[in-house]
Formats: structure tokens, C-alpha cells, sequence
């Protein structure tokens, strides 16, 4: 499905950005978060 593929990149951005900041990746979750509830 187009969601799942989407969620899985969304991981992968963030395991990227983890390896950077910490910051980042919380700012990513929020993001995904709000992805998360407006399609599901």
C-alpha cells in the first residue's frame, strides 16, 4: 500500500537523521505523527 511504503520512508528518514541529531528526529516523529492521523 502507497501509506505503508510512505510510513517506511518516514523511518528511514528518521534512523538517517538520528545518527545526526537527536532534535531532529523528534521533530520527524511529530511530523509522522500528524501523517499518521490525518490518513488513518
Amino acid at each position: 500500500m502507497v501509506i505503508i511504503s510512505k510510513i517506511e520512508r518516514i523511518r528511514d528518514l528518521e534512523s538517517s537523521l538520528y545518527c545526526n541529531t537527536g532534535k531532529n528526529v523528534q521533530q520527524k516523529n511529530f511530523q509522522a505523527e500528524q501523517f499518521l492521523r490525518i490518513f488513518l
